[in-house]
C-alpha cells in the first residue's frame, strides 16, 4: 500500500487553463557522500527525456507535456522537486503515476539498460559542462560558491561511472521515502 506525502496543499487559481504541481522537500548538501548519487538518481527518475516519468507520465499516458525531477543547490541543501504541468482533470493520476514510479525505485533494482542510459545522459551532460569557455567559467563558479573540492567534477564523473543499481535502489528507499514530500497544487478545484 502507498504511503502518502506528509503535507498536500492546494492553491485555487480560478481561471486557469492548468494545474502546476509540485512534489519536494529539502534534503542533504551538496557536500554529503550521497548527494552525487543522489542526483544520478533523481535524474534517472524524472531527469531528463528518457526518464521514468517522461517515459511513463508523458509519452505513455499523456497527461502532460513535460514532467521533470531535480536537485537544486540551495546555501545549506539541495531542493528535491518534481514539477508539472497538466490538464486539472489529469492532476491525481499524475501524482498517483509518480508515486508508483517511486515505489518501483523503492522495490526493484534498475536494470542494465536503465542504468547505462542514464549513465550516458550524465556523461555527455557533465561534458558539456567543459564545452566552451562560458560554460567552464560557469562551472568553476559553481564549484567555488558552493565550497566544493578542486575534482568535484572528477568525483562525479566517477559516481556515474561506479554507482550500482543496489546503491540507487537504497538512495530511493533512504531520499524518496513518500511520508517526508509536500505535494502542492495549484489551479482549479475539481467539480
Amino acid at each position: 500500500m502507498s504511503l502518502h506525502p506528509a503535507a498536500k496543499h492546494f492553491v485555487e487559481v480560478e481561471n486557469s487553463v492548468q494545474s502546476t504541481v509540485v512534489i519536494g522537500k529539502s534534503t542533504i548538501g551538496v557536500l554529503h557522500p550521497d548527494c552525487l548519487p543522489l542526483r544520478m538518481l533523481i535524474t534517472l527518475l524524472g531527469g531528463y527525456f528518457g526518464s521514468r516519468l517522461m517515459t511513463s507520465v508523458r509519452e505513455e499516458k499523456g497527461y502532460t507535456y513535460g514532467i521533470f525531477s531535480m536537485l537544486n543547490p540551495t546555501p545549506s541543501d539541495n531542493a528535491l522537486m518534481i514539477l508539472s504541468d497538466c490538464a486539472h482533470e489529469f492532476v491525481q493520476p499524475l501524482l498517483d503515476e509518480v508515486y508508483h514510479q517511486i515505489d518501483l525505485l523503492q522495490q526493484e533494482r534498475v536494470g542494465e539498460d536503465e542504468l547505462t542510459k542514464v549513465r550516458s545522459y550524465l556523461q555527455g551532460d557533465l561534458c558539456r559542462t567543459y564545452d566552451s569557455s562560458l560554460t567552464l567559467s560557469d562551472a568553476w563558479i559553481y564549484v567555488h560558491t558552493q565550497g566544493l573540492p578542486d575534482t568535484y567534477f572528477h568525483d562525479y564523473w566517477q559516481t556515474i561511472s561506479n554507482t550500482t543499481a543496489a546503491d540507487l535502489q537504497r538512495l530511493a528507499c533512504t531520499y524518496l521515502c513518500k511520508e517526508s514530500l509536500t505535494e502542492v497544487v495549484a489551479g482549479q478545484k475539481k467539480l
